[in-house]
């Protein structure tokens, strides 16, 4: 899978983000893709006027307007699948 690395220039902490989605088993019920809460779409990056940051900049929006928290529960669902 291909990603696209950054580095917070504030911080430099560093990560990745993908550049994909890959579908892994389709007709397995267990192997649903998880739908992302918040996409970074087109009209997202508008409203950012196209900047580098633009999802950065759009995280830290969530977060002051109390869409996002770092007590956010986590949506369980049984797959069917043993480990």
């Amino acid at each position: 899978m291909q990603v696209t690395p950054y580095t917070l220039p504030e911080s430099h902490l560093t990560g990745s983000i993908a550049n994909s989605t890959q579908e892994f088993m389709p007709d397995h019920p267990g192997a649903r893709v998880l739908p992302m809460d918040f996409p970074a779409t087109y009209t997202v990056f508008k409203r950012y006027g196209f900047d580098e940051d633009a999802s950065l900049q759009y995280a830290v929006d969530l977060l002051r307007e109390g869409k996002l928290s770092r007590r956010r529960r986590a949506t369980s669902f049984s797959s069917g699948m043993s480990r």
